[in-house]
């Protein structure tokens, strides 16, 4: 069973077209650890239905986020090994809970388990959900931060956008990261409007700015952990 420890000990980025690739790509017949590979690049990163051909006859299939669904056969000519072997490997996998199969009319549909320790789970519908949620309430906090905690003399104060240098000065004095002509040209681009308010204090948009940029952190994509890879 993979170990899920494994998972913050590295990892690397693992592109699907890497499988086909002309000079490097995944050949016949696969490794085991290819074969567990191509599992989990080709498992539906959401849920589908999808029409498919039994002998003439087309059935619908319900494929759920992280399942596929083949036959023994596709899978015997796509990775090169008899039927018999590809049997045995699923077998194997089942047994060490890496998938969990079922028969769904005339197909196997083989679903992997722990699917979002190796896919990004940035795309999963309920990270989506509070990425929207997060980004729609840094909006309205950056609403609520302009609007109330300014000062009477910035009420009666007529709003002057900053410099590219009075940011860059900003930055600095308060050890903040984020790109200052990034920061600029946005609000430039906006009239220094934040929603449907104008800027009062760009110094406190700043601040806001800086906590979005520290949330922004690089998302993880697909992950295969060491254990993950053995026979």
């Amino acid at each position: 069973m993979v170990n899920p420890e494994n998972l913050e000990k590295g990892y690397v980025i693992v592109f699907r077209s890497m499988i086909d690739h002309e000079g490097i790509g995944f050949k016949k017949p696969f490794s085991k650890a290819e074969a567990w590979i191509w599992l989990i690049m080709n498992a539906s990163h959401k849920n589908r239905k999808e029409w498919r051909d039994f002998g003439g006859k087309e059935r619908l299939i319900e494929t759920p986020r992280g399942s596929l669904s083949h036959s023994y056969r596709f899978l015997s000519q796509k990775w090169g090994w008899s039927k018999d072997k590809v049997i045995r490997f699923l077998s194997y996998l089942q047994d060490e809970r890496m998938i969990s199969s079922k028969r769904v009319q005339q197909i196997t549909q083989i679903s992997i388990c722990k699917y979002d320790s190796y896919q990004n789970i940035q795309y999963s519908n309920k990270d989506s959900r509070k990425t929207a949620e997060r980004q729609q309430k840094d909006k309205d906090n950056t609403l609520n931060t302009l609007n109330t905690l300014k000062t009477p003399k910035d009420r009666g104060k007529k709003f002057t956008p900053p410099t590219i240098e009075e940011v860059k000065e900003y930055i600095k004095e308060k050890n903040y990261s984020f790109d200052a002509e990034g920061f600029h040209a946005y609000y430039e681009s906006k009239g220094w409007y934040v929603g449907k308010n104008k800027m009062t204090n760009w110094k406190m948009a700043c601040v806001t700015w800086q906590r979005n940029e520290n949330e922004r952190k690089p998302k993880k994509p697909m992950r295969v952990s060491a254990d993950a890879l053995s026979d």
